[in-house]
């Protein structure tokens, strides 16, 4: 029983690192496996009403491809500009956050620490 229990371990032990080192070659595969799977509904839907399966997939695939290109079309001046103010802001933001570290490092500058806690401290 013993000897099982071990194989059973080593095995699950295996298949985890295995799983690990190929991830990069899983992953696509999943995440075919879940459009797939969130995509069939509306594939039998289109089926149910007299369209070939072959031809309801490629209508779905086209309807999909134009709704992520058009919010895309959308969402790109947007996303654009935004970038464009925050690589303008970014400067102020950065000297922002160095007062605020510099104004926290004299705060806890002015911390006074037990004599053990302070030794252990500045050993580091």
């Amino acid at each position: 029983m013993a000897a099982r229990a071990f194989a059973f371990v080593a095995g699950l032990i295996l298949l985890v690192l295995l799983a690990g080192a190929l991830r990069s070659v899983l992953a696509p595969f999943f995440i075919a496996l879940a459009i797939a799977y969130l995509l069939s509904p509306a594939v039998d839907f289109l089926e149910r009403r007299g369209m070939g399966r072959v031809w309801a997939v490629v209508a779905i695939y086209a309807v999909l491809l134009v709704v992520l290109g058009g919010g895309l079309a959308l969402l790109a001046p947007r996303l654009s500009d935004e970038l464009q103010r925050l690589a303008a802001a970014l400067p102020g933001l950065v000297k922002e956050f160095e007062a605020l570290l510099q104004a926290a490092q004299k705060g806890y500058a002015r911390v006074v620490l037990p004599p053990p806690c302070e030794a252990s401290w500045t050993r580091r």
